[in-house]
């Protein structure tokens, strides 16, 4: 029986309430003394200053990357675009109009698209097909190219036929 004797006082010790009251603030100090070092205020001030720059430099990437992203995206020069050029061919030097070879018409009514090239080429235009003259074209003109050459491109397209009679475009 002894060793049930031994056995109780031992659960008596375990279960044991003692009432010796904690002090949190003391028992928190020696637990950061022991787990925190205390750092050097310069190092606090060197990471602010990576951290910074890392954020800095990341804003220079992404503004860069999106500025790179719009010019890539743009869309085609509109016929707007290509009256300004028609209009003012012998205003703007010749440099100016190197820049950009082509007009890109998109889904434009044959008719519009025609008055511009030849105004362009001083030709007027004849469209003597009225079922023609709404028909919308995508076309990627180089103004550079010759008259000749841009109706040949034209009639290429299945309902079109273009001609070239007296500094006139008759659409057929």
């Amino acid at each position: 029986m002894e060793s049930n004797d031994k056995l109780e006082e031992l659960l008596q010790q375990m279960y044991a309430v003692e009432e010796t009251p904690i002090d949190v603030d003391k028992e928190w100090r020696k637990f950061e003394a022991k787990h925190f070092k205390r750092q050097h205020p310069l190092l606090r001030v060197a990471a602010i200053f990576i951290g910074i720059l890392m954020l800095s430099g990341i804003t220079y990437a992404a503004i860069h990357l999106m500025r790179g992203n719009a010019v890539k995206t743009e869309k085609p020069v509109k016929q707007e675009t290509t009256t300004t050029i028609s209009q003012h061919k012998e205003s703007v030097p010749v440099d100016t109009l190197a820049i950009s070879a082509f007009v890109s018409f998109e889904n434009t009514p044959l008719d519009s698209m025609l008055t511009e090239i030849a105004a362009f080429y001083n030709n007027k235009v004849d469209i003597r097909n009225e079922a023609i003259r709404d028909l919308r074209l995508y076309y990627r003109w180089d103004y550079k190219a010759d008259i000749n050459t841009v109706i040949e491109d034209l009639n290429n397209f299945e309902q079109l036929h273009l001609v070239l009679e007296d500094n006139t475009i008759i659409a057929q």
